[in-house]
């Protein structure tokens, strides 16, 4: 998270203000021709990280695990900055946990890492906001047998 910190720092800012987590509007490419930010601005550092994690998650409908997983873990330190994003983000992560057994191949875990990733970020990401772990409670699966539960 420090390093997406530093790198929004270091970027310049663009010629308009940061679009809202609510749009889908795309993260304008950084240029070698941009200026360089005046001053540390940690608002719109969040606004851009905000961004970026929507941005990877409704255009790749994938959790990113270089992203999303250290967004989810760390991004309840900037509380101070309230926003959409950080609740849409874990809603993501726990709808791949809920259909993990459904019988289509794409709801599956795409590797075994992935569970445990997963899990550990939605773990953080508790620990660091209710102190307590959430519990995933889908709802009546059609394809299991009562008698087997």
């Amino acid at each position: 998270m420090s390093a997406l910190l530093v790198a929004a720092q270091t970027a310049s800012p663009p010629a308009r203000d940061m679009a809202s987590p609510r749009t889908k509007e795309k993260l304008s490419r950084p240029s070698a021709d941009e200026p360089i930010a005046k001053e540390f601005s940690l608002k719109r550092s969040v606004a851009l990280i905000d961004s970026a994690a929507l941005q990877w998650t409704r255009q790749h409908n994938c959790g990113s695990c270089h992203t999303n997983y250290p967004y989810l873990m760390a991004r309840p330190s900037l509380r101070e900055f309230p926003s959409p994003a950080p609740g849409e983000v874990r809603t993501f992560f726990e709808n791949r946990v809920a259909h993990w057994d459904d019988p289509k191949k794409e709801a599956k875990p795409r590797w075994d890492a992935e569970v445990i990733s997963t899990a550990s970020a939605l773990a953080f990401n508790d620990a660091a906001t209710s102190g307590n772990l959430h519990t995933l409670t889908p709802g009546p699966r059609p394809d299991v047998d009562p008698a087997e539960k």
